[in-house]
């Protein structure tokens, strides 16, 4: 991850990296391999004072690239069937922090 610092604006980014393995049936009759994937994430602040009170506004973006990627299976599958666990899409998040 790396940030970057232009004094009231910050951004910052980074990628997360989730490699492939293999997930099994409960009698290990059958074995499914999981791909892997690269996931980017980035953020942008905004700092400022607002009638003397700090104010920061800042946007995250997660999985930019809105990425399909499976972080986990269950160990608890039937012989034909691994519940497999779908990764969040792409997703913004817009907050506003005061501080007093």
């Amino acid at each position: 991850m790396g940030e970057f610092d232009f004094g009231n604006i910050r951004v910052g980014g980074g990628a997360r990296y989730l490699g492939s393995w293999y997930a099994y049936t409960n009698n290990y009759a059958k074995s499914y391999k999981i791909p892997h994937a690269v996931v980017y994430d980035a953020f942008i602040a905004y700092d400022t004072k607002i009638s003397g009170k700090k104010v920061s506004f800042q946007l995250n973006g997660k999985n930019l690239t809105d990425k399909t990627y499976f972080p986990s299976t269950s160990g608890n599958a039937t012989n034909t069937l691994i519940p497999v666990a779908l990764g969040y899409g792409r997703e913004f998040i817009f907050n506003t922090k005061v501080e007093f």
